[in-house]
């Protein structure tokens, strides 16, 4: 898996600087991306993960994706991605990938289709294409892969990519569209909007109330962990980098960067602890975080020990690791140790840890993997009961006594669409009553 972010030539110095190493460069821009690859200092840590092709954007799909292919070749790219913004009927696009598969054949690039949307001229409303449902991008899977003439799924070009912000244009059910393309799904662009407009914001950006997120990031990233995606992970974030002032635009990038990099890391855990090498493993806290982590890890990476604060839970065993005080660490040289904070509220544990003389400090957020929120609720905090926010774009929810609630942010999602149609009707019949005048 990679993780990566979506920019243009003039952004890509900026982009290195904040951390990010795997780019996704739009077509159009490619020339101009690879001179300014070359131009930025230690570029050797720089590859461009993605090419994108905007088929709605382009008069000449065909010679596009050739030449598409020919410079992915060229450049090693993984991935081909096929926006279809724009796109009413997919048909044409299957038509020309069809026509041109042996083009294809030659190349190990990976072809990724991507959920989109279209507006009828004259028309306010976004209308779902053929690639917006899980069962209907399964077809256009089969359909391509029939002409490509494999025996293996698993060595076919074409794949599928899953745009979140398209789909909660629709208030699509996210969790109902990552499993449902399941280990069809290879690519992943995340941007986050209103539910209005295609707005390609940074995640976490909206929310409705206090607190309440509109898009349940972590319940994506949950998801995606549980079809065992391995694909490529890229922020699509051009309404923020396009709008954010020059001076700006390093400390937004850096603040995106830890995002992905959060996200990238919670795919990767096996390999992080492979290379703590010989140090010692010592994790603290003995609670709903630390059982995910043995569940996940215990049997490859079981801690030498584990620490608690809690007097009561020394002596105990989890997964063959005894919980002991935590002055029990002091007794290892530092040098020698690695430190893994399982608990949720892990700030003041990780300064403990720094007390205590370890430096190589890391934190396991368990929350990436819990199975939803309803069954960490009813197992771990029984005093929450279903909280509802586990869900994403459910208009209704059950309470602990079983009666159905509707929920409050998606009805007030549906008021802010109403009001935006009600404003550009008017302003519709403005211009029909300016013209009858004139």
């Amino acid at each position: 898996m990679i993780t990566g972010i979506k920019t243009k030539s003039n952004l890509i110095a900026a982009v290195k600087e904040a951390g990010f190493r795997h780019l996704e460069i739009p077509y159009e821009n490619l020339k101009e991306a690879e001179a300014q690859i070359q131009s930025v200092a230690h570029c050797d840590d720089l590859s461009i993960g993605c090419i994108t092709v905007s088929a709605g954007k382009t008069d000449s799909f065909r010679d596009v994706i050739s030449d598409a292919l020919d410079n992915a070749d060229r450049l090693k790219v993984p991935y081909i991605l096929i926006e279809t913004e724009g796109i009413k009927d997919v048909k044409d696009i299957i038509e020309t990938l069809i026509g041109i598969m042996d083009r294809i054949k030659r190349s190990d690039c990976r072809i990724v289709l991507e959920n989109g949307y279209y507006v009828e001229q004259g028309d306010v409303r976004v209308r779902r294409n053929g690639l917006c449902d899980a069962e209907d991008f399964r077809k256009v899977l089969a359909e391509l892969r029939k002409a490509e003439n494999i025996k293996n799924s698993n060595n076919s070009r074409f794949w599928a990519g899953l745009n979140i912000g398209h789909a909660m244009l629709f208030s699509a059910n996210v969790v109902e569209l990552i499993t449902g393309l399941g280990s069809e799904l290879k690519f992943l662009h995340a941007n986050d909007n209103d539910g209005i407009h295609d707005m390609h914001q940074m995640p976490y950006t909206f929310t409705v109330g206090r607190g309440i997120l509109l898009t349940d990031w972590r319940l994506v990233i949950r998801e995606l962990h549980k079809v065992g995606f391995d694909g490529g992970l890229f922020l699509d974030i051009d309404g923020l980098t396009g709008s954010v002032p020059s001076p700006l635009a390093g400390t937004m990038l850096r603040m995106v960067y830890r995002i992905a990099d959060e996200w990238d890391k919670s795919f990767h855990w096996d390999q992080i602890l492979d290379a703590i090498g010989d140090k010692k493993l010592i994790t603290f806290g003995a609670g709903p975080f630390m059982y995910k982590f043995m569940e996940l890890y215990g049997e490859r990476h079981t801690p030498y020990f584990i620490i608690d604060n809690d007097e009561k839970r020394w002596g105990e065993k989890i997964g063959g690791a005894e919980i002991k005080n935590p002055e029990e660490v002091r007794k290892i040289p530092g040098d020698e140790v690695y430190a893994l904070v399982c608990l949720a509220a892990y700030r003041d544990y990780v300064r403990q840890f720094h007390e205590l003389g370890i430096a190589d400090v890391d934190v396991f957020d368990a929350g990436w993997f819990m199975e939803d929120d309803k069954k960490y609720a009813e197992t771990w905090c029984p005093d929450k009961g279903d909280t509802g926010e586990g869900t994403l774009n459910k208009w209704y929810r059950y309470d602990k006594e079983g009666r159905l609630r509707l929920r409050r942010f998606q009805l007030r999602r549906l008021y802010h669409e109403l009001r935006n149609i009600w404003r550009k009707v008017k302003s519709l019949l403005r211009r029909i009553v300016r013209r009858d005048k004139g």
